[in-house]
């Protein structure tokens, strides 16, 4: 299923949860735009958290 319909960012880093396609569309000043896609996987493996460095 293509994902990208279900998104819609201004965001510089958008963030996306839901693995699939995702076209991501710059336009730039001049209005020349490029639309490539991106296929985003599901990570399994839980974040690691950082222990504070104590000195």
């Amino acid at each position: 299923m293509d994902r990208s319909e279900l998104l819609t960012s201004n965001d510089q880093n958008p963030r996306v949860w839901v693995a699939g396609t995702y076209v991501l569309t710059v336009t730039g000043a001049n209005g020349c735009s490029r639309a490539p896609k991106a296929e985003v996987d599901t990570d399994e493996k839980p974040p690691v958290q950082q222990q504070p460095v104590v000195r």
